[in-house]
């Protein structure tokens, strides 16, 4: 299980919670709302999102993987669906 579901589902639910659809709506749902009440704006939210909590500006690349991110596209096309 990625470390990140254990660590959002410790904070939000209090266990590490089996990661299903129900879990992880409410989750993510409760992360977005943690993040607006931290004063974060729906384009911070979107990058934190897509390119981790810390992410100061958004990004694009090939990580270690070799797969190809592209975090500023991710937050334009989160923007434009709000």
């Amino acid at each position: 299980m990625p470390e990140s579901w254990k660590a959002e589902s410790r904070e939000h639910i209090g266990y590490v919670a089996p990661l299903t659809e129900e879990n992880a709506e409410y989750v993510a749902t409760m992360s977005v709302q943690k993040m607006l009440q931290e004063g974060r704006k729906p384009h911070q939210i979107a990058l934190a999102w897509n390119a981790g909590k810390n992410a100061k500006a958004c990004s694009k690349g090939i990580n270690k993987y070799g797969v190809r991110f592209n975090s500023c596209h991710y937050v334009a096309m989160v923007q434009k669906h709000l």
